[in-house]
């Protein structure tokens, strides 16, 4: 009987569940992650000014595509989609940071290309 029950309790907590992971798979915290890399990438002097635009204008259209897939409730099509696309712009970020382009930081001896 108790091996019932708690299989029965199980079962339930993971029917309610579902709908809460399927609704936030955390695409905004992987925003904010990816952000948080282009802000230390500029501190560090890994990216340039123009490059840090780029990757942020790229994360905001990004951004503004999850909104409109957001509007009518999310499909699996469309997280699958966000995901390609966080994807490819954190490979970006990675990129960028590191193909040997600098910016002048204070302190540094010389500009490094």
């Amino acid at each position: 009987m108790k091996k019932l029950l708690i299989a029965a309790v199980a079962a339930s907590a993971l029917g309610a569940a579902a709908p809460a992971l399927a609704q936030g798979w955390g695409a905004g915290d992987r925003a904010d992650r990816i952000a948080e890399r282009i802000d230390r990438g500029v501190r560090t002097g890994q990216l340039t000014w123009t490059e840090a635009r780029d990757l942020r204008n790229q994360l905001r259209r990004v951004e503004r595509l999850e909104a409109r897939y957001r509007y009518n409730g999310l499909t699996g099509w469309e997280a699958r989609d966000l995901q390609r696309r966080y994807h490819a712009l954190s490979s970006d970020v990675r990129f960028q940071r590191h193909d040997y382009q600098y910016r002048y930081r204070r302190g540094a001896e010389r500009w490094r290309y």
